[in-house]
C-alpha cells in the first residue's frame, strides 16, 4: 500500500523536469498548468472540479453530500495532449482550461450556469469538455479565447474578438 509520502515522492519524481507556469486556486481546490501542457488539480471534489472523472456524491435523495478529496496533486488525464493548456482558472466548484489553440476547456458544477452551458442540460461535469462560444453563449461566430477568469460562482471569456462573455446565474 503506497502511503502519502511515498506519494508525493512519485510525484516530484515525475515532474523532475516540468516547471509550473500558471496556478490557479479557489477555497475548495486548486489547479497548476505546466511547461509541458499539463493540468494537475487537487482539493475538494464535489462536483467534479478536480476533472478526475468522479463528481458529486449524491445521497439516496439525490441531496449532496461531501464530495471526495484529492490531498495531492493529480494529473487531469482527459484533457487532449494535442493542444497544450496555456492558463487555468478555478471558481469554487468549477474549473477552466485555456488551450494553446485558444480553446477554452470547463467541468466541475454548472448549478450557476458558470460553465458557460445552459444550466437545464448539465449541472455538472466531471471532466472538461471544450466550450463553444457560438453554441452556448448566442453567438454566431467560431471564434477562440484569449484569456479567461473564474470566481466564486461565475466565468469570464475573453473572445478573439474582445467581446467579454460572462457565465453566472441570471
Amino acid at each position: 500500500m503506497i502511503n502519502d509520502k511515498q506519494e508525493i515522492d512519485m510525484l516530484l519524481t515525475s515532474m523532475d523536469r516540468v516547471r509550473v507556469t500558471r496556478i490557479a486556486c479557489s477555497n475548495k481546490h486548486s489547479l497548476v498548468c505546466t511547461n509541458t501542457g499539463a493540468v494537475f488539480s487537487w482539493g475538494q471534489n464535489d462536483y467534479g472540479q478536480l476533472g478526475h472523472a468522479n463528481g458529486p456524491n449524491l445521497g439516496k435523495r439525490g441531496e449532496q453530500e461531501p464530495g471526495l478529496y484529492c490531498a495531492t496533486p493529480k494529473k487531469v488525464f482527459s484533457i487532449d495532449n494535442k493542444h497544450f493548456v496555456t492558463d487555468v482558472a478555478c471558481g469554487d466548484n468549477h474549473s477552466i482550461a485555456l488551450q494553446a489553440n485558444r480553446d477554452a476547456l470547463v467541468w466541475g458544477s454548472n448549478l450557476e450556469g458558470q460553465l458557460g452551458i445552459d444550466p437545464s442540460a448539465t449541472t455538472w461535469a466531471s471532466t472538461p469538455r471544450k466550450l463553444v462560444l457560438y453554441e452556448y453563449m448566442n453567438s454566431s461566430n467560431r471564434e477562440g479565447f484569449t484569456s479567461i477568469l473564474a470566481r466564486e460562482k461565475y466565468s469570464v471569456f475573453v473572445a478573439e474578438s474582445r467581446y467579454i462573455y460572462v457565465s453566472h446565474a441570471n
